[in-house]
């Protein structure tokens, strides 16, 4: 993020960022944590979030103290699903999808 009234471009699409806090989803050690409020540079065509170095700081400390539990500001449920296994085709045979899903 920068100083207040400048925009960040995306490094990712060259789109234009706007300033909003995120959830963020992490996988550590098999366990899924997620950081709320976490301060961010969005950007507005592709949704890539760009930290400033205090907020990656902040992420790397808590990784690195492996998101003890006793710090955590809530506990949550999350529901697991799986995909049928793929029905082999003929002509579809390593076909791959590229698809973003965003809530």
């Amino acid at each position: 993020m920068t100083a207040e009234g400048t925009t960040l471009v995306c490094p990712s699409c060259g789109g234009p960022t706007t300033t909003d806090e995120v959830s963020l989803a992490i996988w550590h050690n098999g366990r899924l944590v997620v950081i709320r409020d976490v301060p961010a540079s969005v950007c507005t065509a592709c949704g890539e979030q760009l930290y400033d170095q205090p907020t990656n700081d902040a992420i790397l400390a808590l990784t690195n103290a492996g998101f003890p539990r006793s710090k955590a500001w809530e506990e949550i449920v999350v529901q697991v699903y799986r995909l049928p296994p793929p029905k082999s085709a003929a002509g579809n045979a390593g076909a791959v999808s590229r698809n973003t899903v965003s809530s």
